[in-house]
């Protein structure tokens, strides 16, 4: 439909509102209440909790999950409430609109189905994961789907004027532990229309509600100082080219206004947020989309009184004016409708398609203050949204009828070391101003001089990499030859190789030229989600109490002994996780560089609080080709820099290493048993792992993760750095303690603390016992814990009241750990009362030990 027509069509559906509008029959209904569900995506440097009914973030349900969008990983601070899906358009005289969330009342208007086979399906390329699945795209999978058609009014948060429009939505997540992929997101939606209605001027949105600050719920004011804007380039001062294409990153990003928070008052002022995170658009349904930016304040007591940039020669903008009297031009639009308002349909879908690209919230003022100390949120839009081929014919009405469907990518960015400046933004520091002007234009913006786009800027690029690879020419089932995974130097448009395709997207990698030099090259459009690969996982395993009771033990490096063979280690074949193959990147060379080990004490018990790096090991000096593809270039060393490569042997490798030292072989177990007598009990692992290393001096009855990586040499012509296999897939829990060993009386039995009193933080780490209240849901009488320690690996353990009743049984089965917990809660589900009581331990054989415990509330 051509602007004017559609012009002329709004002014009548909006000038109607206002004698309201019948509410359509209400063609579904739900037999009961949707199977909602969260799940915090935590693969990666960035955290984002997702939800199973059209919204990602946590939307402050910190009960649930303490933070909605943590970025970098383990550092406290969040930069999201809630992000929801927008979807708008004309179905015949109606205007209708489909949204996720929309700031007001918690409304949602998509919904799962009832039972928990519609929960979010978890999937993983990682072998050693639980969620492994040969099918996955990335090292952590979300899929969810959803659907606008539930309309039972008894479904908590329902919007009361929800009408169906007919859509489902299926929402796949991916995320990477690469140190190149680690600060993105990548979300893709599939929308159908599964309805009965032809809808026309289809738009779809993506909402965005930051409040940045510190995570948790005590943080309730953090809201009131977050400023957004939009980056189409990457600036000159921040690595950009201009020439190149790549470089229009088109970011829509929303961060603190300053380094620390400047809430006029309440807990998350001065506090240190100095990140951000931002959403671009990788994949729109065809090429011929606008696509529009709109930020705003919400009033939290009044709809009306919210207030974004509203520009009168916008005509969609106009048109907004429209809805109330008292606006004139000039005057701020009204931001979000309110779920409780029957127009809300029609300004969404106004809002989503009025093609306005909002000024950076630093480069504007209104009604003489500074555009600060507000709750802001943004809309980026487009559309109007059809698929480019129906039935393998190119559609040029662009309407989205009953069975069309789409895809859409987004990726949820986020950029370090944003923050630049101390204090707060005024109006009257602004570079540009001169004391008349309220606006200025995308050219005279401050956000770059403020705010350092650098990494946002790597990321925003990286994410697109990673979706449409230059480097691989994906399969195109239409074509006359099947092209799969082919790098582009063994291929010549026009030449040999035909793809003939119908997708409007395809085209082969061709290079961006400047001054006669390829500075980049872009991909085939085609998404493939690929990246240079990191090694494979090592097999590990870690003892506690070995060779003390104060020490942990790692193995890793499992594998099978194997006949002699000459050309390999004279033991052993070559290990899996040693990856001796072929990168895609570095073709003819052993993508394996050394092992890393790490240590990390949890802040509860469940969620891991930042890795220690203990040890690493390389595998010394390596030598590539200039031209990777190309054996007879020249040669040059992995730089030897902590980036790449440290000149530390893993082990007197004939093959391998031949110029090792023998005092370098301490790593390998089979060293230590020839030469350590304290590592006589390790001797049952000679054969299956090769490698050791004793963390000493560990914290007793403190729960600890531990974690070996592998990494490779990265690539330093394209400055690749080395990638590394992910820490928490790989991570194993211990609780360190002496060993499981048969019962006797020099290391009895016992219970810690004893006596256990009520009136002791045993909560806090400083108590030795920092395990209650593991979920920090707010400590009560069911996070009390003790401990039975020194036990063997298999027994059974019976608490008894003095007078011989029995309280409880407990079945301990660890074969590394000698410590078992009780929560002090009873056979019959009752906490336990303050006094004596007594407990025996039966191991397998039958022998038995005794003893008491004190318990004072």
């Amino acid at each position: 439909m051509k602007r004017p027509v559609l012009i002329f069509f709004s002014l009548l559906l909006v000038l109607s509102a206002s004698s309201g509008y019948a509410r359509m029959r209400d063609e579904y209904t739900a037999m009961a209440n949707p199977y909602t569900q969260f799940r915090a995506m935590t693969q990666s440097n960035i955290w984002l909790c997702f939800s199973n009914y059209g919204f990602f973030g946590n939307a402050g349900e910190y009960g649930t999950v303490p933070y909605s969008c943590m970025f970098p990983a383990y550092s406290n601070q969040d930069y999201l409430f809630q992000g929801g899906l927008w979807i708008a358009a004309l179905a015949g005289r109606d205007t209708l609109c489909t949204v996720g969330c929309d700031g007001w009342a918690h409304e949602h208007e998509m919904w799962p189905g009832v039972t928990s086979a519609d929960s979010i399906i978890q999937r993983s390329t990682i072998p050693t994961s639980p969620v492994y699945d040969s099918t996955a795209v990335s090292e952590l999978d979300f899929i969810a789907i959803y659907w606008d058609t539930f309309t039972d009014p008894t479904i908590p948060n329902s919007g009361a004027y929800h009408r169906v429009m007919g859509i489902q939505v299926i929402q796949e997540s991916f995320s990477w532990s690469y140190n190149y992929a680690e600060d993105f997101i990548i979300i893709n939606f599939w929308i159908k229309n599964i309805g009965r209605k032809n809808l026309r001027e289809f738009y779809m949105g993506l909402y965005v509600d930051a409040d940045v600050g510190p995570a948790g719920a005590q943080y309730d004011d953090k809201s009131q100082d977050d400023v957004c804007g939009f980056v189409p380039t990457i600036p000159i001062q921040y690595g950009g080219n201009p020439l190149n294409p790549k470089d229009s990153i088109n970011v829509a990003w929303i961060a603190n206004a300053a380094m620390a928070g400047f809430s006029q008052s309440g807990t998350a002022q001065g506090v240190i947020t100095p990140d951000v995170t931002g959403t671009r658009v990788l994949r729109t349904p065809n090429p011929h989309l606008t696509t529009s930016f709109n930020w705003w304040y919400s009033n939290q007591n009044d709809m009306i009184l919210d207030w974004g940039p509203c520009f009168p020669n916008n005509p969609f903008d106009s048109i907004m004016k429209l809805v109330n009297s008292q606006l004139n031009p000039g005057d701020p639009q009204p931001g979000t409708p309110s779920y409780d308002d029957p127009r809300a349909d029609i300004l969404k879908w106004l809002l989503c398609g009025n093609g306005s690209f909002d000024p950076d919230q630093l480069d504007i003022k209104y009604a003489n203050r500074d555009t600060l100390f507000n709750d802001t949120r943004y809309l980026l839009s487009f559309g109007p949204i059809f698929p480019a081929i129906r039935n393998g014919v190119p559609v040029t009405d662009s309407m989205f009828l009953p069975g069309d469907s789409v895809p859409v990518t987004f990726a949820y960015i986020g950029g370090e070391n944003f923050q630049t400046v101390w204090n707060a933004p005024l109006w009257s520091q602004h570079p540009y101003y001169n004391g008349v002007d309220t606006m200025f234009g995308r050219d005279q913006s401050w956000s770059p001089l403020r705010y350092d786009f650098t990494d946002l800027g790597v990321n925003a690029r990286w994410a697109l990499d990673v979706y449409d690879n230059p480097n691989v020419i994906t399969n195109n089932p239409n074509g006359t030859d099947r092209v799969t995974n082919s790098r582009w130097p063994t291929i010549v448009p026009g030449d040999t190789v035909i793809c003939d395709t119908l997708d409007p997207f395809f085209h082969w990698p061709i290079p961006l030229i400047v001054a006669g030099d390829t500075i980049d090259w872009t991909g085939d459009g085609i998404p493939d989600y690929a990246g240079p690969p990191p090694p494979a996982f090592t097999e590990m395993l870690v003892l506690p109490g070995v060779p003390r009771p104060n020490d942990v033990t790692i193995l890793w490096g499992r594998r099978n002994k194997v006949p002699y063979n000459p050309d390999k280690d004279s033991l052993w074949n070559v290990l899996p996780d040693e990856q001796v193959g072929t990168d895609i990147f570095a073709p003819n060379y052993e993508d394996f560089q050394g092992y890393r080990v790490y240590r990390s004490y949890p802040n509860n018990e469940r969620e891991i609080a930042g890795w220690t790096l203990l040890r690493q090991w390389d595998r010394g000096r390596r030598w590539i080709h200039a031209i990777p593809s190309d054996t007879l270039s020249d040669t040059l060393e992995v730089p030897t820099d902590p980036n790449f490569a440290y000149r530390c042997w893993l082990d007197r490798d004939p093959i391998r290493a031949p110029n090792a030292d023998l005092t370098d072989t301490v790593l390998q177990l089979k060293y230590q048993l020839a030469h350590n007598p304290d590592f006589s009990s390790l001797r049952q692992y000679e054969n299956t792992y090769r490698y050791v290393y004793v963390d000493s001096g560990v914290t007793i009855l403190s729960p600890v993760y531990y974690t070996v990586t592998c990494f490779d040499f990265g690539n330093p012509q394209t400055g690749v750095t080395p990638l590394e296999t992910s820490k928490g897939s790989n991570a194993f829990r211990v609780v360190p303690g002496p060993a499981p060993q048969p019962l006797n009386e020099d290391m009895p039995v016992m219970v810690i603390p004893n006596p256990y009193r009520g009136d002791i933080d045993y909560s806090s780490a400083a108590s030795g016992h920092p395990w209650e209240d593991p979920s920090r849901a707010g400590w009560t009488e069911h996070s009390r814990r003790i401990s039975f320690i020194n036990l063997p690996s298999v027994c059974t353990i019976r608490i008894y009241t003095l007078s011989g009743e029995l309280v409880k049984t407990l079945e301990h089965e660890d074969q590394f750990s000698s410590v078992h917990d009780w929560d002090m809660i009873s056979s019959d589900v009752q906490l336990i009362a303050s006094g004596i009581y007594l407990f025996s331990v039966e191991d397998e054989s039958g022998k038995t030990q005794v003893g008491k415990f004190v318990v004072l509330k």
